[in-house]
């Protein structure tokens, strides 16, 4: 089995972020976490990916991004994009604020982090 390497999104590694397993969904744009209003895409697709950029890269200075991509060499020997994780503070995601409210016991201080989005590319 071939090794892993692990590195934080970064404005160029933005785009190689995997896409999920539903078909036309794209992590660069989908928001659900960052909203409460239920959808998961916006509207315009080049303004909901500088957003989700900038919320991705919004931790970099206190703990790095919010998001990091695994990688793994191709057959050719190339390095590509095989998973991908979301995380950061709950304050960074309200739709995740839920579980501040079932775990009453949570510290405030450190702030807790969720995992909120997690995929691995098939095959």
């Amino acid at each position: 089995m071939a090794e892993l390497e692990f590195a934080l999104v970064d404005a160029a590694r933005f785009p190689e972020i995997p896409a999920p397993a539903r078909a036309g969904a794209r992590c660069q744009t989908c928001d659900y976490w960052e909203r409460l209003d239920g959808s998961r895409e916006a509207e315009d697709a080049a303004a909901a990916g500088g957003l989700k950029l900038s919320r991705l890269l919004a931790g970099e200075r206190l703990a790095g991004a919010y998001g990091m991509l695994a990688y793994r060499a191709d057959a050719a020997g190339e390095r590509v994009a095989v998973g991908w994780a979301q995380f950061g503070p709950l304050s960074a995601y309200p739709r995740a604020q839920v579980i501040r409210d079932r775990y009453p016991n949570l510290p405030d201080s450190p702030a807790p982090w969720v995992v909120t989005c997690l995929q691995v590319v098939p095959g």
